[in-house]
């Protein structure tokens, strides 16, 4: 009875060591699975701040550039009330024909856009690098003054619109 008692218990306490071996053998293999996840994860997160970090730049242009439709459309604005002011004021008197008081308008306003451009030309940095800086910004202005004088003349309309295709 007693040797059948250590056959049992040895077989018992092997059997106690086998699972021993597999609980830390599956606590392990968990352990190897949950690290494989969390690296998964992490390399996840990593390449989504990257990916964000490298969009902060393109997101600042894109604003600034909204910005600064934003001051052109309300310069244009600002411009066109000075017009219709400045065409009520010419209509108060009653020497002239509206026609003639469109073209004064009109003249006075593609005048205010060649000083607009002259000034600009003049103001310019004299640096070599300039040159490109100063083009960029003179197609922008020339076609921005082309495109608010364009209802004057047709021909102005066509040049304004090849301005703004060469700007792009």
């Amino acid at each position: 009875a007693s040797k059948i008692q250590a056959v049992f218990r040895g077989r018992d306490a092997r059997k106690k060591v086998y699972d021993v071996k597999m609980e830390r053998s599956a606590r392990q293999i968990q352990r190897m699975f949950r690290g494989r996840q969390a690296r998964r994860q992490f390399y996840v997160d990593l390449t989504f701040h990257r990916e964000r970090a490298v969009s902060i730049p393109g997101r600042i242009a894109q604003l600034r550039r909204e910005a600064l439709e934003q001051q052109r459309q309300l310069s244009w604005r600002l411009a066109e009330v000075e017009r219709l002011r400045m065409l009520v004021g010419l209509g108060m008197e009653q020497k002239r024909c509206h026609q003639c008081d469109l073209s004064i308008c009109n003249v006075h306003f593609l005048l205010q856009g060649c000083i607009r451009i002259c000034r600009s030309v003049y103001d310019c940095p004299s640096a070599p690098g300039a040159v490109g800086l100063l083009r960029g910004d003179l197609l922008a202005e020339t076609s921005e003054l082309l495109a608010f004088n364009a209802h004057a003349d047709p021909q102005l309309a066509e040049l304004a619109a090849l301005l703004a295709r060469a700007s792009r």
